[in-house]
């Protein structure tokens, strides 16, 4: 029961009143939640020791702590995109005085790329579908754009 199984926390702000929740994402359905980060911990530590002693109970499986939480990551990775998407890119970074990579880096961040990259160039650049992603059922900025409030994560 002494594994060190990683834990993510964030905020639930879809109510009147803000709750903290605390889950553990090796561990399916363990959560805690509460008024308080503390209350949030103190429930979710309580709630991973059940959930342990009842999968041990039936006989199931408890899953090792995963490494996503690691401090390993590269700060790098490949991505492919449609060529119309990735020429876009590059006509908006050089109109920005900036990098493809940094212009790249604005967009997975969210803090201040426009959500349709091609939603601003001349009609020679864009893409012959009417959404520039219909192709794939998505919007441009499905592709690029994430949460700008990404949950905070506790790092075992």
């Amino acid at each position: 029961m002494g594994k060190n199984y990683p834990m993510r926390i964030y905020t639930d702000e879809s109510s009147a009143t803000v709750e903290w929740i605390a889950e553990y994402p090796d561990l399916p359905g363990c959560v805690g939640v509460g008024d308080t980060m503390e209350e949030a911990l103190a429930e979710a530590e309580s709630n991973k020791k059940l959930w342990i002693e009842a999968a041990e109970k039936m006989g199931a499986d408890v899953p090792e702590p995963s490494e996503i939480f690691s401090n390993d990551y590269s700060g790098k990775f490949n991505i492919r995109l449609p060529k119309f998407l990735h020429k876009a890119l590059v006509f908006k970074a050089n109109e920005g005085d900036t990098s493809l990579n940094q212009l790249s880096c604005l967009f997975v961040d969210g803090s201040g790329a426009e959500r349709s990259i091609c939603s601003s160039l001349p009609d020679g650049l864009r893409h012959p579908f009417d959404s520039p992603a219909d192709c794939c059922g998505e919007s441009v900025g499905g592709f690029v754009n994430f949460t700008s409030h990404p949950p905070q994560t506790l790092l075992p």
